[in-house]
């Protein structure tokens, strides 16, 4: 889940400092890209829970995601700023601790609140009648609560492994502390096969089965869905879209390096692919405010209200459009 340099090759001074300047680089993409991001969540989130108010159960949904992605934009950009500084953690026991729970903890609360969105959608669209029924905002919220919950149950292995060390002032998972150095490469493989499954594999496989019955359901029933489902339907799409184009790498990164160890001493390549992987998990959560702001028309009407200045507004023909298309939940 989360990435840590330190399990590869870090304890190699010299081949650290011969790479500085990369991390420079990667750090400092890292740290904007994370501070924007953050602020996009943010801005999101205080729109849907002021002005939208939390009128619709995908805002629950959505909300729950916006939260996930900004707090893990803020633990990586402790990461970003560890890079610019030699690779050195230079923040400490406590927050090695709590930086690496944040990060392991939200990565996969992203995954889980994607599922959850999808089957969702597939509630809505292929079971009306019992979404009539049993789908309401208690319902979605005690959803989300579960979803902090499992999340947090998946990532607690490693909130027991991270380790600081303050001599070389680096914070990384220490596996071969608690396993011995024989173990190491085996339990190597199992907390990247672990992680990668949890976070990844499962949610994606989810997903897609909830997708795959949508898409026949839609087939099957045709135009009869009716505009604001669907328009829900291709925001929820475009999320898992971004999802699985963006965060694929940094989990095929992991498991080549945890299967490959001589790639591991080519310092330059696994810093340049690492940093790349981490970048475009940052770039999946920096997009998802600005999909649901795009395709959400409620949020878009807000959007203009609360920065009138900042986007141009539409025609009085097209205000009256807008307000008579609803995203219903």
């Amino acid at each position: 889940m989360n990435w840590s340099y330190s399990t590869f090759y870090l304890n190699d001074d010299d081949g650290v400092n011969q790479l500085k300047w990369i991390g420079k680089v990667t750090g400092s993409i890292l740290v904007c890209l994370s501070l924007f991001g953050f602020l996009l969540n943010i801005t999101l989130i205080l729109i849907v829970i002021f002005l939208t108010k939390l009128q619709t159960i995908i805002d629950i949904h959505v909300l729950n995601l916006c939260v996930s992605d900004s707090v893990y934009l803020f633990s990586s950009f402790f990461f970003a700023l560890s890079n610019i500084m030699g690779f050195k953690w230079v923040f400490g026991h406590a927050l090695c601790h709590i930086v690496f729970a944040l990060n392991d903890l939200n990565q996969c609360c992203s995954a889980i609140s994607l599922s959850v969105m999808a089957i969702d959608r597939c509630i809505v669209v292929c079971y009306r009648n019992f979404a009539r029924r049993y789908r309401k905002m208690v319902n979605a919220k005690c959803a989300s609560v579960a979803v902090w919950i499992i999340s947090f149950v998946v990532i607690s292995p490693f909130i027991f492994i991270t380790k600081f060390d303050q001599p070389t002032q680096t914070c990384w998972l220490g596996i071969a502390d608690i396993f011995g150095i024989k173990n190491a490469h085996i339990m190597q493989k199992v907390y990247v096969w672990y992680a990668t499954t949890v976070a990844y594999g499962i949610p994606l496989l989810i997903i897609t089965a909830c997708y795959l019955k949508i898409t026949v359901q839609i087939n099957k029933v045709g135009g009869q869905i009716g505009r604001p489902i669907t328009q829900v339907n291709h925001m929820v799409y475009m999320y898992i879209i971004v999802f699985a184009l963006l965060c694929s790498p940094f989990y095929i990164v992991r498991l080549v390096l945890a299967y490959k160890p001589p790639v591991a001493t080519w310092d330059g390549y696994i810093l340049v692919m690492l940093d790349t992987a981490m970048t475009l998990t940052c770039l999946n959560s920096c997009i998802n405010p600005v999909l649901h702001g795009y395709f959400n028309t409620r949020i878009k009407k807000k959007i203009n209200q609360a920065f009138p200045l900042l986007i141009n507004r539409r025609r009085p023909t097209e205000s009256c459009e807008m307000l008579a298309i609803h995203v219903v939940d």
